[in-house]
């Protein structure tokens, strides 16, 4: 397209509008102020050649430098990607608004004993403490649910109680798929670019039925499942692919593990925040020229 098919698709666009407006500069020729004279912009006021300039370079920064120039930066290291994981939970599909409704639910089953707060706090602690144990997903979750419940209120826990309990757990083995907006979209675009995959975390059967409730299996899309998301997870997974970091990208929605752990073993990441994010996935990220963030999914067509 316009003898640009070869650069990213943003970069592309900001050479195709360039330059946005005519120069604010005079012509050069005998009698102009340029460049004999100590400066070219007359006084400052409105309708000044100063104020001309002034607009002339917003708009200037705001369609060339505000997204293009983090692809320019980022360019030599982007145009290397030929392979794409998309993260599953909160990045394609919801997951996180089910889980947090469970734990508000767990708290509110608790409150007459202990308060809510304490109850969600609780329960926090003990799945962090029960992870390398049980791993992660609705499973894991109602294991520690009853345990959080028998350490808190071992008085309380009678049969009505306990049924409650395994209600608000198990139901998450129920919850549908529901893919997020550009999901769909973003992910065709990305497979007519490179080689697309979904890698996610958790436990096998529910992750695997969540994929199956979505239109992504239709599309004959790899489904890859690990059991975590550490720096040597991804290493392990990419050797058994032939996957070499350097060319690939995982596109996700938490800190720890969709940008965080690929970053360290050379490879990049886009960085989709989700509306709730699990504690345990918040972490700082540090400015890298292999990250980029995002505001949507749908923005991830811009890179490719």
């Amino acid at each position: 397209m316009h003898g640009l098919p070869d650069i990213p698709r943003c970069l592309r666009e900001a050479l195709i509008h360039w330059p946005l407006s005519p120069s604010p500069f005079p012509q050069r020729g005998k009698g102009d102020f340029w460049p004999l004279s100590p400066s070219p912009f007359p006084k400052r006021g409105k309708g000044s050649g100063f104020a001309r300039y002034h607009d002339w370079s917003l708009r200037i920064i705001q369609r060339f430098l505000r997204r293009p120039i983090v692809t320019a930066v980022n360019l030599m290291t982007f145009s290397k990607i030929r392979h794409i994981a998309f993260d599953a939970d909160d990045t394609l599909w919801k997951n996180e608004d089910f889980y947090h409704a469970t734990e508000m639910d767990f708290g509110r089953l608790l409150d007459p004993f202990v308060g809510s707060d304490v109850a969600r706090r609780a329960l926090a602690e003990t799945e962090s403490n029960n992870m390398r144990l049980l791993g992660y997903g609705a499973k894991a979750l109602t294991i520690s649910l009853m345990e959080t419940a028998a350490r808190l209120v071992p008085d309380h826990l009678d049969a009505g109680l306990v049924r409650e309990i395994l209600a608000i757990g198990t139901r998450l083995l129920r919850m549908p798929t529901v893919l997020l907006p550009d999901a769909l979209e973003t992910v065709s675009y990305a497979m007519t670019r490179a080689h697309v995959f979904i890698l996610t975390k958790g436990d096998l059967l529910e992750q695997e039925r969540k994929f199956d409730n979505s239109p992504f299996k239709a599309m004959g899309l790899e489904y890859v499942v690990i059991s975590g998301k550490e720096p040597d997870d991804y290493r392990r997974q990419l050797g058994l692919m032939g996957i070499a970091p350097s060319s690939f990208l995982m596109v996700g929605n938490s800190p720890r593990s969709d940008i965080r752990s690929p970053l360290a073993i050379g490879a990049c990441a886009a960085y989709i925040p989700y509306t709730i994010t699990w504690a345990h996935e918040h972490v700082d990220l540090e400015p890298d020229p292999r990250l980029i963030r995002l505001d949507r999914l749908g923005d991830l067509k811009r890179y490719l």
